[in-house]
């Protein structure tokens, strides 16, 4: 995947980062979700950036309503 950074101030461009994303169900009302960066195993001479691991872990609850932990 791909994604565009912005941030609000006009001294910073943009950055573009590619990373994967990994989600496994982990029982029956809970997933994980994992994103990690893919500028280390495959460098792109116009990025520079590096994003953090990442991840969430997404529950179903009885009232139809999701509950997320993020990591």
């Amino acid at each position: 995947m791909s994604a565009e950074i912005h941030l609000p101030t006009t001294t910073v461009p943009t950055r573009e980062c590619y990373f994967g994303r990994f989600s496994k169900q982990l029982s029956h009302n809970v997933w994980g979700v994992v994103d990690i960066s893919l500028e280390k195993f495959i460098p792109s001479p116009t990025s520079n950036l590096l994003k953090r691991p990442s991840g969430c872990l997404i529950s179903g609850m009885a009232n139809g309503h999701s509950k997320v932990v993020f990591l």
